[in-house]
């Protein structure tokens, strides 16, 4: 497993716990994939070789959103032709200013951080800005905690995109050692 594939979830999805982790070997392609604890059984949710012929680059929007009286902003990556809802991946990287470079976001030679991937399969995903500062005690404070942007869990895309009042949210975590991705369905 590459360096940047490390980590597994464990969640919960009406009511059937599930394991969701990266994976690749010789003989296998590297991809996503869930497993149902309960069946015992497993499913890929992305495989990264199985790029379309013709690939669909997805498009990116500058999101800004105003919490605590502050200003936020992030990137967001839409598939291309998007239609209804569609899955999200919400990705927080403490330091992160995104915004900023919002025409490059989804392209990366890492296949971690190559988010075109994940467009190219109908997800969306969001990143949002969380500036660092330290604190006179020297320590590390990301923009107000994580924990509260995480709170919000993108209160102003999903009311901008969702079209159906009866929406039901699901929500799987994955986690690494500095980033945080978050999957939704908008």
């Amino acid at each position: 497993m590459p360096w940047y594939g490390g980590g597994a979830v464990c969640g919960k999805s009406d009511n059937v716990d599930m394991i969701i982790y990266w994976t690749q070997a010789a003989d296998q392609p590297p991809a996503i994939r869930v497993f149902d604890i309960a069946s015992k059984t497993g499913s890929c949710i992305v495989e990264f070789t199985k790029l379309q012929t013709k690939v669909e680059i997805g498009s990116t929007q500058l999101i800004t959103w105003t919490k605590g009286g502050k200003k936020r902003r992030g990137a967001l990556l839409l598939p291309k032709n998007r239609e209804g809802q569609v899955p999200a991946i919400m990705r927080v990287y403490g330091g992160s200013m995104q915004s900023q470079n919002v025409r490059f976001f989804g392209l990366s030679l890492s296949a971690a951080d190559n988010h075109q991937l994940f467009a190219s399969h109908g997800y969306a995903v969001f990143l949002p800005d969380l500036p660092m500062a330290r604190r006179p005690n020297g320590k590390l404070e990301i923009t107000d905690g994580i924990e509260n942007l995480l709170l919000t869990r993108l209160q102003s895309i999903l009311y901008r995109f969702r079209q159906n009042r009866d929406y039901r949210p699901f929500f799987w975590r994955l986690f690494n050692t500095d980033c945080y991705y978050e999957i939704t369905a908008f």
